[in-house]
């Protein structure tokens, strides 16, 4: 007797899965070693980390202070423009300093 258990949506590239687990167990084993290496200079990640959240700030900075601009007509124009110059300030604080960042951000 079927229980229907073996059908239906979660059963949908079961197929291909099995064709290519070796790719995601080669996946997994280096997600490890990665994770291992970083792990052992967690100080040098933790810097590094701090610098590219610092420049995702940034670069969404000027994104959003372009966007102010390109919509001008919107009712939130200043506020889409302070948060814009706020991000690029804060990601310029980042990345100059990426150590205190990191406190910060901890904190």
């Amino acid at each position: 007797m079927a229980t229907g258990l073996d059908q239906g949506p979660h059963w949908v590239g079961i197929e291909e899965l099995r064709r290519s687990w070796g790719w995601f167990v080669g996946l997994g084993v280096i997600l490890i070693v990665l994770g291992l290496i970083a792990l052992s200079v967690s100080v040098a990640v933790t810097l590094v980390t701090v610098i590219l959240f610092g420049w995702l700030l940034i670069v969404g900075g000027v994104l959003s202070a372009a966007h102010a601009f390109w919509r001008r007509r919107w009712g939130g124009f200043f506020i889409d423009l302070f948060t814009g110059i706020l991000y690029v300030v804060v990601g310029l604080m980042l990345v100059g300093n990426p150590a205190e960042g990191a406190a910060t951000l901890t904190l």
